[in-house]
């Protein structure tokens, strides 16, 4: 049955996706972000690609414009998304279709003995737009504008409207039941759990519907789905929910025990007797008490965690209720807990998670470990979360502006925070500020995290000029260079370990003020995507920028696509402004035009006056306007007293004129005597550096 069956994108029939916007709506349009010079040849590909598959279409105009967001990925392709909060999503309707609730997806399945389990692809770029509804999904590019022809990833209102689609696909099939792009199907015997699974695949061939077969699962005795292991014997909650507190190590100071300890009050109402059993561990807080984790604080420890895994504290997952996702990291670890909140209040908590940073992770910057902390809970607990509207507790002020729900994902972040805020962008959410204080629960997850293996992240090389053949500067060059630099092993230490709020070095205001967008990578400082290089290489990596002499504004996009330092633009400039062969071939000023005069109708209405200098002799040239008739005058001195006895004489001989035309220099013209003189004899004087 899986033969007739094809990968890749689909187009589902008969269903098309509507967006709908708030009534008097006016269209908010956004020109296109900068995209990095090294990533332009990336994004063209990717767009060539869309157009290809019939996802995108160019337009020569929209009233509509969301700029996009591009992430590179490890194959050197990019991932590349509208940035919907700052257009459509700030004024879309709701839409009122409701979720699946658990409860009745799992009586669907009840008396299965067999299952398997769908993972459609491409999931919403499946769906057909409807075509007044293309317009909000407009993206802004450097080559212009496209129009989504599908449903695009970041739309709020999408979970609702491909639930509803697939939902009517799969009406009428018994044993079946979808949670978005996930379908699930079960049956008692294999017979008929294929016959059913016959008519699914059947059902989605229909109509269009492509399916992504190796993430698929077939005949299995049981599987995961939405929190619960579901065999023939029923739903078991999943060890998982728990795991995060079955596991958590042993305190080893007094720091992780006070987490332990604010974990424990801030589930304690759940558990009786909790002071007594706290007693022996509270003891070792006091400051006259040495640090000894004996064997009867091993036991108050287990005790503790069995009675708060005993007490009646986790919450069954309800769709209909409200969510929380509380997230928190440590130096080595990422903690995040899922909870129910009930009409007062009180908060049941419904799973935990938490897992050891790896090497790489421990050397992300603090706010990047923080962020890091989100994403780990939000893909965690996806299923509890997509198409769901929750609330999102960070400790971390900084991550409410970069990460905020109707915040525009940053162009200048760390490459990582992009991409995280690209994931998110799926999911509705409010991100909210919690006090430390207030956040036990996952501050304590955090920094007793359960021990990982997993690296989610890869190891990128940081520095790389693919424009230039051989740089001879590599990311351990510039990351031992940065630790002996004493303004940027500042920043280093500062961008891992936390910023203050004011500094008083005046080296590293210009940092401060990018304190959220540096992150560190193979020990060095980046700004965004751009390395921060040490003084001692700056010189030598503006020759190699320099190489086949481009310009200043060639040279500062190359820079600005790999590179940064405090004054790097105006170094650019100075570099190019003392290169030889750019000033040999650097085009000549356009020569200044000529300012015609008007002509003076009779003789001695206008003259020209000007000194001119010839073998250090001085001579005031006069010129009359009407006849070009000249009078020169030598003169072994040019002062204001000597112009106005030589103009004296010559007024006496030919009499007074209207206007007399002179440069601006220095005296005598721009004496006060020599306006005096003019003024007195009711003569204008008109400045023009043309005579």
């Amino acid at each position: 049955m899986l033969e007739k069956h094809k990968d890749g994108y689909g187009e589902i029939q008969d269903f098309t996706a509507k967006v709908r916007v708030q009534e008097g709506t006016k269209p908010i349009f956004h020109k296109p972000r900068t995209v990095p010079y090294a990533l332009k040849e990336a994004v063209e590909k990717e767009l060539d690609r869309l157009q290809k598959n019939n996802i995108i279409t160019k337009v020569a105009r929209s009233d509509w414009a969301a700029p996009i967001v591009v992430v590179p990925k490890k194959d050197k392709t990019v991932r590349m998304c509208g940035d919907y909060k700052v257009t459509v999503n700030r004024c879309i309707l709701p839409e009122e279709y409701p979720l699946p609730n658990a409860e009745d997806l799992f009586a669907t399945l009840s008396g299965g003995k067999v299952f398997s389990k769908l993972d459609l692809a491409f999931a919403y770029q499946q769906l057909k737009l409807d075509p007044e509804s293309e317009q909000y999904l407009t993206i802004n590019t450097h080559k212009g504008l496209f129009r989504f022809n599908r449903l695009a990833y970041g739309i709020s209102t999408a979970p609702a409207i491909f639930q509803q689609t697939m939902d009517q696909i799969l009406d009428g099939i018994d044993h079946v039941v979808c949670f978005m792009d996930d379908i699930l199907v079960s049956a008692p015997t294999i017979g008929e759990h294929l016959v059913v699974l016959d008519k699914v695949i059947s059902r989605l061939e229909k109509y269009g519907v492509r399916m992504k077969r190796s993430k698929c699962e077939f005949l299995q005795d049981s599987v995961e789905y939405l929190g619960y292991k579901i065999d023939a014997q029923g739903l078991h909650p999943t060890n998982s929910k728990v795991e995060a507190i079955v596991n958590a190590p042993a305190p080893t100071n007094i720091s992780e025990l006070r987490s332990f300890l604010g974990l424990l009050n801030h589930y304690g109402k759940f558990v009786a007797n909790l002071s007594t059993l706290l007693h022996l561990l509270h003891q070792l807080l006091q400051a006259d008490t040495k640090w000894n984790w004996s064997p009867q604080c091993e036991e108050a420890f287990k005790t503790c965690k069995q009675h708060l895994l005993k007490s009646k504290w986790l919450a069954h997952y309800n769709t209909e209720m409200k969510l929380r996702l509380a997230c928190d990291a440590s130096p080595y670890g990422v903690g995040a807990v899922i909870s129910h909140v009930l009409p007062s209040g009180e908060e049941h908590p419904i799973a935990f998670a938490s897992r050891t940073l790896s090497p790489s992770e421990k050397n992300y910057a603090q706010i990047e470990k923080e962020a890091l902390s989100i994403i780990f809970g939000v893909k965690k607990f996806h299923k509890y979360l997509y198409g769901r509207k929750f609330q999102l507790l960070t400790d971390h002020k900084p991550l409410l502006a970069i990460l905020g729900p109707k915040s525009a994902i940053p162009t200048l972040a760390a490459l990582r925070m992009q991409r995280w805020a690209l994931i998110l962008l799926a999911y509705d959410y409010e991100i909210e500020y919690r006090r430390s204080s207030d956040h036990a629960n996952a501050d304590a997850l955090s920094r007793l995290p359960c021990n990982s293996d997993s690296d989610s992240e890869d190891d990128r090389a940081v520095f790389q000029i693919t424009l230039i053949d051989e740089l001879p500067i590599s990311a351990s060059d510039i990351a031992e260079e940065t630790r002996k630099d004493p303004v940027l092993s500042k920043v280093l230490d500062l961008t891992l370990g936390g910023w203050p709020t004011f500094v008083n070095d005046d080296n590293l205001c210009p940092f401060i003020n990018k304190k959220d967008q540096l992150s560190t990578d193979q020990g060095c400082v980046l700004w965004g995507s751009r390395v921060v290089v040490p003084h001692k290489f700056q010189r030598r990596l503006l020759s190699d920028l320099h190489e086949g002499h481009p310009g200043i504004t060639r040279m500062k996009a190359l820079a600005r696509s790999y590179l940064w330092w405090p004054g790097l633009d105006q170094d650019i400039q100075q570099h190019v402004g003392h290169c030889s062969p750019c000033e040999a071939v650097r085009n000549t000023p356009a020569a200044a035009p000529l300012h015609p005069w008007s002509w003076a109708d009779t003789p001695w209405e206008c003259i020209h006056v000007d000194y001119a200098e010839i073998d250090k002799q001085h001579f005031l040239v006069v010129v009359d306007v009407h006849s070009t008739w000249m009078e020169v005058f030598p003169t072994q001195l040019t002062t204001a007293e000597k112009t106005i006895n030589l103009l004296r004489h010559l007024f006496a001989s030919f009499g007074l004129v209207k206007e007399l035309v002179s440069d601006n220099a220095p005296p005598p013209f721009t004496s006060n005597d020599f306006e005096m003189f003019l003024k007195n004899n009711g003569v204008r004087h008109i400045f023009s550096t043309f005579i």
